[in-house]
């Protein structure tokens, strides 16, 4: 009489049916990630804005008013949160690789900082009612805004 051996293992089926579930998992995870990843680089952008007018205010406090926009002085003063770039490090970037643009008006006493090269889901998130920008922020229809295109973002403070 012959003896049968049990065997273990699993069969291709089951295989199959775990390798399909890591991946929907993975996936998942994936979309997730790149949401998340959005959230944070329009909220660093945000904060980052804040910062930029912060630090052109305390930059010309002793002035008592603004003078014609310097950008090669406010990369000297580390006015920009992630510095300068370029030659002769006067080149402020943000995170998403575009240009950072400031603009000083000595008779409104304004801030105008605008940001190129940003996608339009995040020119419309930092444009959008739900965004707090603060006491500083000039009151307007169409401050903060954003081009018809969504690449470029602008916002005036006092």
């Amino acid at each position: 009489m012959q003896q049968i051996k049990s065997q273990f293992g699993r069969t291709m089926m089951e295989m199959l049916a775990v390798l399909a579930i890591i991946a929907v998992v993975t996936v998942s995870a994936i979309a997730g990630l790149d949401q998340a990843m959005s959230k944070f680089r329009i909220s660093k952008t945000h904060d980052d804005i804040l910062s930029i007018n912060q630090g052109i205010v305390e930059l010309y406090a002793w002035k008592r008013r603004y003078p014609a926009t310097d950008i090669a002085e406010m990369c000297r003063n580390n006015v920009f949160p992630d510095g300068c770039l370029g030659v002769n490090n006067d080149m402020p970037r943000n995170i998403y690789g575009g240009d950072y643009m400031v603009e000083t008006d000595a008779i409104n006493q304004t801030i105008t900082i605008r940001l190129n090269g940003l996608p339009s889901d995040a020119c419309r998130a930092l444009s959008s009612d739900d965004m707090d920008w603060g006491e500083y922020l000039v009151e307007g229809d169409n401050n903060p805004s954003c081009s018809s295109n969504g690449s470029v973002f602008e916002i005036v403070f006092y």
